[in-house]
């Protein structure tokens, strides 16, 4: 039996003026990199802060050596910060306040059967294992909040990024890792995410994010999910 990993990718603009999420799947040999980015609403040019981490941690991911790669937290770590300073840079150039854009995000790694991950703000990464949540990353919000809870890291901006890593992951056959935007895990339940069909995960993912975009309080935010589906086949 041979390991495959199936991937859907989907974005949609919920009711909102722009969409200022950003994901993006990259492979290479014996490794992927999934990254979602929301830029901050209420901040000018949150779209710039998206397009541009993701564009770059993608630059990051493939020019680095796999040596690289497997030291995921200094990969991570130095992904990020190149993206923080792109931002910056971006901001000039369009005119905007240096400090003004700002994005959170959550990036994987998958080399071979290990997923590495890391994330600063709440965009989130989920685990799914034997049909349940077995893991998903923590918020980077104020505490004291019931709900709506103001994020408290970012990148972009005038403080500089700070994100929170995992240890690497073995992962198992019919394992599901699925990042998203608050706009998709705001109201996502379990049932959801057990609709995504590994064979055409694409497909499902599609359907899932329009039941999420009409299911969001209005206006809808926009609203942004990857599904990597690990299996086998013969």
């Amino acid at each position: 039996m041979t390991t495959t990993i199936s991937f859907g990718k989907s974005s949609r603009i919920g009711k909102r003026k722009n969409n200022e999420d950003a994901a993006e799947i990259v492979t290479r040999p014996n490794a992927a990199m999934l990254v979602v980015a929301d830029g901050l609403g209420g901040h000018s040019g949150g779209e710039i802060a998206s397009q541009t981490l993701v564009d770059t941690v993608k630059e990051c991911f493939i020019s680095a050596t796999t040596e690289q790669i497997q030291d995921h937290k200094s990969f991570y770590a130095y992904a990020v910060s190149s993206a923080h300073r792109a931002i910056h840079k971006a901001a000039v150039a369009a005119g905007k306040l240096q400090f003004e854009p700002k994005t959170t995000c959550v990036i994987c790694i998958i080399h071979g059967d290990t997923a590495t991950w890391c994330h600063v703000g709440d965009s989130r990464m989920y685990l799914m294992r034997d049909g349940m949540i077995a893991f998903h990353t923590t918020d980077h919000v104020a505490k004291g909040f019931k709900k709506n809870a103001p994020i408290n890291r970012c990148v972009g901006g005038a403080e500089s990024s700070s994100p929170t890593f995992n240890e690497p992951l073995r992962l198992e056959q019919g394992d599901m890792l699925f990042l998203c935007s608050d706009g998709a895990w705001h109201t996502i339940k379990l049932a959801d995410f057990k609709s995504i069909n590994f064979k055409n995960p694409q497909v499902s993912l599609e359907k899932l994010l329009e039941v999420l975009e009409k299911r969001n309080p209005k206006p809808s935010d926009n609203v942004t999910a990857i599904a990597a589906c690990y299996g086998m086949s013969k």
